[in-house]
């Protein structure tokens, strides 16, 4: 399984301190001074922390950069300090718990975490990787897309295949085969008792999709558009081509078809003007 990168590693209260961290409430706002930190959201929509990273002896990180201002005529030659990017629920975590440890995960009890009222400290828990597996969840699309695809017996031969390999694994004292094979045994019975608890909701949202004509030809042309117009941002700056990738990642949940539309018809008068 691909893993983030920093998925189940370890995080402490004093890498976030060090990191310019100074204050971080329950509700999920933190703080550098005064001044609230900056947060962004990832591809998979969740809401990440930037803190600083250090050299060996405890300094940020100065990175150069060339800039030009409005108005001006000469490149400014600047710096800005390096920085990376962790989860805030993980930050949350370890903040008021001191640390995350190896090995474990920090788990959004409502399943939800598109919204800052999600990384409520009352609504995090820590679970290890293959109990984040094995969690009750709603059905998904992705899980739709698989049930639909691939028929219940391939889960199940492919369930026997890794408690196989886990106990010849375990004959053979190899604890790394058996680390990896424990959480692809939970992923797999997790993905059994998903496709056996919501078959019958995917199948209705597939005969929805199949029936109305409408629906399907709408969810084609915004894939169209959304596809089109991240292409177009990558020719762009580095800010404005951040701000619409942004806006293409939250397109979801925002549903902002107008705006869509409009940037869209820029592509493609672009393209004519070629």
């Amino acid at each position: 399984m691909r893993k983030r990168k920093d998925y189940a590693t370890r995080l402490t209260k004093e890498e976030l301190i060090e990191g310019g961290i100074t204050c971080m409430t329950k509700d999920g706002l933190a703080f550098r001074g005064e001044k609230q930190a900056a947060l962004s959201v990832n591809n998979q929509g969740y809401i990440m922390l930037n803190i600083y990273e250090l050299d060996e002896d405890g300094n940020k990180i100065k990175v150069p950069i060339k800039r030009l201002y409005k108005g001006c005529k000469n490149i400014s030659n600047t710096y800005m300090y390096k920085t990376r990017v962790i989860g805030l629920h993980r930050a949350m975590w370890a903040w008021f718990h001191d640390e995350v440890p190896a090995g474990y995960v920090v788990d959004h009890i409502n399943n939800q975490h598109t919204e800052l009222e999600d990384y409520n400290l009352d609504n995090l828990q820590l679970l290890t990787p293959a109990q984040n597996l094995e969690k009750e969840r709603g059905i998904s699309t992705r899980m739709i897309k698989c049930m639909l695809s691939k028929p219940l017996s391939f889960y199940e031969d492919k369930l026997d295949k890794y408690l196989a390999e886990y106990e010849q694994a375990k004959k053979d004292h190899n604890a790394k085969k058996i680390k990896n094979l424990g959480n692809n045994i939970a992923y797999t019975r997790a993905r059994i008792r998903y496709y056996k608890e919501n078959l019958d909701s995917a199948n209705q949202i597939k005969a929805k999709l199949d029936t109305d004509t409408s629906e399907k030809k709408e969810y084609h042309e915004v894939a169209k558009m959304k596809k089109a117009v991240k292409e177009w941002s990558k020719s762009l700056d580095w800010y404005q081509g951040k701000e619409i990738r942004k806006f293409i990642r939250l397109f979801q949940k925002d549903r902002d078809l107008e705006t869509l539309k409009q940037l869209y018809n820029i592509v493609i008068a672009k393209k004519e003007n070629k």
